[in-house]
């Protein structure tokens, strides 16, 4: 099973940043490109380029009109998600039923940096995008290489009637970053080739067909055996294979696949002359094969390379209708109303659609307002419908071949009503509202796509930042947890729900832990900004506010971006405080969170890192010149072990017994910060990047641990699990806003911060001295103070001194150590620390509490601990 790292590395190999810039829109010469290919004929090629804006109104086709232009700034489409990268001054291709969008030469937000590409589709109404797709990248590649646009231009703006076209022209260059790494899988070279790829959209259609022409000086034919169709996709709309559903497909090839939308448009890609075949899917990124191209010596030859398929409806069966209308498929359409058993009419209710006889898996739609839906199956087949809402029974109904209506009425169900105040003060406050039937509770086939919302048995993990929510149940009883992070105690309690009535439950939560001035961080938080992460930004932050977390730092991979606009937007000013960051996520030397930062929007993803065949030093050098107006960007080392694209120690072979570095020209001497632990607990990490830690400490570096979740699927990985914990010298988010990112950046970067896995873990030495802090004119023996604290549900059974990196002493922590009068302190004593300082290193010393009982209800499967980080002793 890969790791979380490797999983990312693939990510990494697959859809690495770009952050380059390209040529000009001038006509495009094909010459030899430099690559010794063996002899050249004579002839030399030039592509046709068109108009540089085709028509002034591309949107106002007819219904026996296409037409291709640039988009003005009035006419951009809706992006609720602020995740759309088209521009005005990019072209589209439209008529009177579908719209797709061409991005303009030029630098590029996008993986693939040049511009040429596809990257905005939906439907076309009132002369405007509408229900536009959360579309993210696809990229045609010729085995490792794809087009380097130099020009876009519209050869057909559909004045003349017929088609219209935009041609995307240029060379083939090799991917960038991964060009190194996918020789050995690809090593045919292509760069002497240049290629215009044709966008053609023809009146009334809901296709667009794309189309390579490649010209080749070779005196030998070409056979181009890995044409490839990259989608950086996945994790913002859903892949669908039909007859497998959503569940991948496996390996099987396929006549079509599709990317799901349920609010927005739905679109399928095909490659023309067979099917396409899967040759990886991963952390939201999925390449399949297209098949073979042959390109004859010493010619042009036109290669069609895909047709996207448009869905004219919203969601999945607006798409499969689509589909079978373009391959001239007759389909049954099966309408109906989902209702409540009173007879209420019911929206957002998700209709299923399986295959009668072997349960393949066909299409779905979504009810709407009125709760009527349309589904759209063979014609010949009987169906099973299964209609699906979280929170109610699913209901199915059996549709004989014969029948095109059919009613379903969902089941009794009742209600679970929470509004959770704080104990002190009585207010509203952000809390996990989860949600577990007891006897169990079993998510829908993966087929269905029906989404995961946390770890198996539960029926709903929600975020309410007022603490309020109101939840649908099944009649029956139910597991109500209630929490606000490892700080407060939670409410637990079983209900009964009768069908059709409301349990009120008002839980009050005490806040137990006391950590007067010190507020946590997760350095690590990704949202649908990264392409393997689905996670909404929105729905990323409620979770951290509701467990407990006051400095979330969003850091997307190669974009800059924090979370302040929407904790304003969500009025949460008061309970947290966002930093603007990014992951610098290079594609051969590791990857490291970049913060404070500030967004520059004029900028490559608004002000991303250029690391391309540059080594560390460098890059770090330029990173720490970012003046902004918190000062310079500290960086953090992320996930330092693991596959050396992806870890930096192992990609500067860093040996922490003996110091040694193999590559001292990639490594860097001004880095303080260390994730040592990443979504993982200090057990797991003891053998590793602990002993990197414990090594630098003991060579005379002041490097301080940071523990961050490195979060990419809510559902399974809990923002804040770990947590640094930062002594800024308030309890209150607004005053720490009002200090700025240096705030938390100067104690950070001091030592003046602990980890906590749910455990928190304090110590004070001679002078007040404590994390980060040295105590100079040490005695032989010198006394510190240590004081673990945890909530009552959290485990807390050992703790550990560690001196000089190596372990002193383990006091196992029983209820005869519990304060009776703050019950959450769970051990407070002296510990002794033998001081050495040898060759005037400082002595340093670590504890360390754990817990035996993982953190459930709260965060199942994690392991409760927290980590100090060292305090210093000196002769």
């Amino acid at each position: 099973m890969l790791t979380s790292h490797a999983r990312h590395l693939l990510v990494t190999l697959l859809c690495v940043a770009a952050l380059t810039s390209c040529g000009d829109d001038e006509a495009v010469p094909v010459t030899d490109g430099g690559v010794d290919a063996g002899p050249r004929c004579e002839t030399t090629f030039t592509f046709e380029m068109g108009s540089a804006d085709g028509h002034p109104e591309p949107l106002g086709a007819s219904a026996t009109q296409a037409r291709a232009g640039r988009l003005e700034a009035s006419e951009l489409p809706a992006d609720p998600s602020e995740l759309s990268t088209v521009r005005a001054g990019d072209f589209v291709l439209a008529n009177d039923r579908i719209a797709v969008v061409i991005e303009d030469a030029g630098d590029s937000d996008h993986y693939v940096p040049w511009g040429g590409a596809i990257i905005g589709l939906g439907r076309v109404e009132g002369g405007a995008i509408v229900e536009p797709a959360d579309f993210g990248e696809v990229i045609g590649a010729l085995g490792r290489f794809t087009l380097r646009t130099e020009s876009v231009t519209v050869l057909a703006d559909g004045s003349a009637g017929g088609a219209a076209v935009i041609r995307a022209a240029g060379r083939l260059s090799a991917i960038p970053f991964i060009d190194e790494f996918a020789r050995a899988l690809a090593p045919r070279d292509y760069a002497d080739l240049a290629v215009a790829i044709d966008y053609t959209l023809e009146p009334g259609a809901t296709s667009v067909d794309v189309t390579f022409d490649i010209a080749s000086t070779r005196v030998s034919s070409v056979q181009i055996t890995q044409p490839f169709h990259f989608f950086v996709q996945e994790s913002r709309m859903p892949l669908f294979v039909p007859g497998f559903g959503f569940d991948g497909g496996g390996s099987e090839a396929s006549p079509w696949i599709g990317f799901v939308d349920d609010d927005g448009t739905s679109y399928a890609w095909a490659t023309p002359g067979g099917d396409i075949d899967p040759s990886l899917s991963v952390s939201g990124v999925s390449i399949y094969d297209g098949g073979e191209i042959s390109v004859a010596a010493c010619a042009r030859t036109r290669a069609p390379f895909a047709e996207v398929i448009i869905g004219t409806r919203a969601g999945l069966d607006g798409l499969v209708a689509s589909v079978a209308a373009s391959r001239g498929e007759t389909l049954r359409t099966i309408t109906g109303i989902v209702t409540a058993v009173d007879g209420v009419e019911l929206a957002g209710v998700h209709v299923h659609a399986l295959r009668a006889t072997d349960s393949v898996y066909l299409t779905r739609t979504t009810t709407a307002a009125d709760g009527s839906y349309t589904v759209s199956v063979p014609t010949a087949d009987a169906v099973v419908l299964q209609a699906v809402r979280r929170g109610d029974t699913t209901v199915s109904r059996a549709v004989p071949a014969t029948t095109t209506s059919a009613d379903i009425v969902l089941g009794a169900h009742g209600e679970i009503h929470v509004a959770a105040t704080d104990a002190e003060g009585g207010g509203a406050l952000p809390a996990r509202v989860q949600v577990l039937p007891v006897g169990g509770f079993t998510e829908s086939p993966a087929a269905w796509g029906e989404p995961r919302v946390g770890r198996e048995g539960r029926m709903h993990v929600t975020f309410p930042v007022d603490g309020e929510v109101t939840l649908r149940v099944p009649p029956g009883e139910h597991r109500v947890v209630v929490s606000r992070g490892y700080e407060y105690d939670l409410f637990d309690q079983t209900v009964t729900v009768a069908a059709g009535a409301t349990v009120e439950l008002t839980p009050t939560l005490e806040r137990v832990v006391a950590t007067p001035g010190v507020m946590c961080g997760d350095f690590h938080i990704h949202t649908s900004r990264s392409p393997d992460s689905e996670d909404d930004a929105r729905v990323k932050l409620q979770a951290a506010m509701a467990d407990g977390l006051e400095i979330p730092v969003r850091t997307d991979h190669e974009w800059v971006r924090d979370f302040e606009p929407l904790i304003s937007e969500l009025s949460a000013t008061d309970f947290a405080f966002g930093i603007c960051s990014m992951e610098l996520t290079t594609f051969t030397w590791g990857h490291f969170n970049v913060f404070p930062l500030e967004r520059l929007d004029a900028r490559i993803n608004s002000g991303a890192f250029d690391w391309a065949g540059r080594l560390s030093p460098a890059v770090f050098a330029d990173v720490r010149a970012r003046v902004g107006a918190a000062g310079a960007p500290t960086i953090i080392i992320n996930h330092p072990r693991g596959a050396p694209q992806g870890a930096y120690f192992d990609a500067a072979g860093y040996d922490a017994r003996t110091g040694r570095i193999d590559h001292p020209e990639n490594w860097d001497d001004a880095f303080t910060l260390v994730e040592v632990f990443n979504a993982s607990s200090f057990d797991q990490n003891l053998d590793e990047t602990v002993v990197d830690w414990f090594s630098f400490l003991s060579a005379g570096r002041r490097v301080f641990a940071v523990g961050s979740s490195d979060t990419h699927h809510i559902s399974s990985s809990p923002v804040g699990y770990p947590r640094t914990c930062i002594e800024v010298g308030t309890d209150a988010p607004a005053a720490l806003r009002a200090m700025g990112p240096e705030g938390v950046r100067t104690p950070l970067t001091a030592g003046h911060a602990s980890v906590s896995g749910g455990i928190y873990v304090t110590v004070v030495a001679r002078g007040g001295a404590g994390q980060g802090d040295e105590v100079t004119g040490s005695a032989d023996r010198e006394t510190v103070e240590v004081t673990v604290r945890a909530a009552p549900w959290v485990s807390a059974t050992s703790l550990r001194s560690y001196v000089d990196g190596v372990l002193l002493e383990t006091i196992v922590l029983d209820d005869t150590m519990v304060d009776p009068l703050e019950p959450a302190v769970r051990f407070r004593g002296s510990l002794d620390v033998p001081v050495t300082a040898a060759g005037g290193i400082p002595t340093y010393a670590v504890f360390v509490a754990a817990g035996d009982q993982p953190l459930e209800p709260v965060h199942p499967g994690r392991m409760p601990f927290g980590v100090t980080n060292p305090v210093f002793f000196s002769r």
